[in-house]
């Protein structure tokens, strides 16, 4: 039997994509090498493309498990099962195993730096993105940064604390995300904010999906892809995506005509390749160097390597736990 559903196949095609337009910056260090840069003239990357495909379906999905349980102790618990554990390994193994390994400083030196100590807690909060270590990564094309995927994890825990707000005070409805959207689409018209701005206005796009629940029309999607590509080809492409965008997404998604093959047969790897991926494409780059195409064949391998391990050993047991935590919760009702 197929998924009822395409989400973890497009979340771990996303995941892929993200690291294709990491390869570019981390071997040129820049990314006006990347394809979808040159094309769009510069509205978007793949990688940003496909982080915004993530926080449309983050968005629809969220929303959804609010409304189904409708518990804040339940919500959050939840949200950190998924984010917290797998983040914790990948944080506790750079700064305490690569980083003295890939250090350019000595032992002493390294262990005597307050970033060291600090790059953990200051990243695993959720609340800032450190993305530093002492003298690890200085003469890369893309100098020292040593894991520059998880600075979209902040953002997104932002869009749950909105969810869980406006749920608790009765305001998660059809309307008020419908305003939240709006809102997000007039602030990118007038260019205000940046690339925040478009993550929130592409969660809430998801929340206006799960809401509205539109009709699901094949020309319908292909009209909202074309309409998408001619803003990606000649402006307005952060207002394209979280409106006609999402529909094509979305569609991908929940048409059940839409046959997609199941990438998630061994596990959502999704999560585990989108917080290693840039690491070990930074080692990559420092280790052999080469151009964007060997950065891929070489890390590609070797990060769905670790995200399946991530999901066998870290993710599926600690989401096992929210079966076991919502019984309890129930019991004490």
């Amino acid at each position: 039997m197929r998924p009822r559903n395409n989400f973890n196949t497009l979340r771990i095609t996303a995941a892929l994509a993200v690291m294709v337009s990491h390869s570019f910056s981390v071997s040129y260090g820049r990314t006006a090498h990347e394809p979808l840069s040159l094309v769009s003239q510069g509205q978007t990357t793949l990688g940003g493309l496909a982080v915004a495909v993530f926080f449309v379906i983050s968005g629809y999905l969220i929303t959804e498990s609010f409304e189904r349980s409708r518990d804040a102790k339940v919500f959050m618990v939840n949200r950190a099962l998924r984010l917290l554990p797998a983040l914790a390994v990948v944080l506790v193994a750079l700064a305490f195993v690569a980083g003295p390994v890939l250090t350019e400083r000595s032992l002493a030196n390294y262990f005597t730096d307050p970033q060291a100590y600090g790059y953990v807690p200051a990243n695993l909060s959720l609340l800032m993105f450190v993305d530093t270590l002492p003298g690890v990564f200085t003469h890369n094309p893309f100098p020292e940064a040593v894991d520059g995927s998880l600075w979209t994890l902040m953002f997104e825990v932002r869009c749950y604390l909105a969810v869980l707000c406006l749920g608790l005070c009765g305001a998660l409805n059809r309307y008020v995300s419908l305003a939240i959207l709006l809102g997000c689409c007039v602030g990118l018209k007038m260019w205000l904010g940046g690339t925040p701005l478009e993550l929130y206005a592409c969660f809430a796009a998801g929340a206006v999906w799960h809401h509205w629940r539109p009709p699901l029309r094949g020309w319908i999607a292909a009209a909202c892809l074309a309409l998408c590509a001619w803003a990606f080809l000649f402006g307005g492409f952060r207002v394209g995506m979280p409106t006609v965008g999402t529909y094509v997404v979305m569609w991908l998604a929940l048409d059940p005509r839409v046959r997609m093959p199941d990438l998630a047969r061994h596990g959502d790897l999704s999560y585990g390749t989108y917080i290693w991926a840039f690491f070990v494409q930074q080692c990559c780059a420092a280790l052999l160097g080469g151009g964007w195409a060997v950065n891929l064949v070489v890390s590609v391998p070797v990060v769905l390597g670790l995200a399946y391990m991530s999901w066998h050993f870290i993710e599926a047991p600690t989401l096992a736990l929210k079966a076991r935590f919502r019984t309890v919760a129930v019991a004490h009702c």
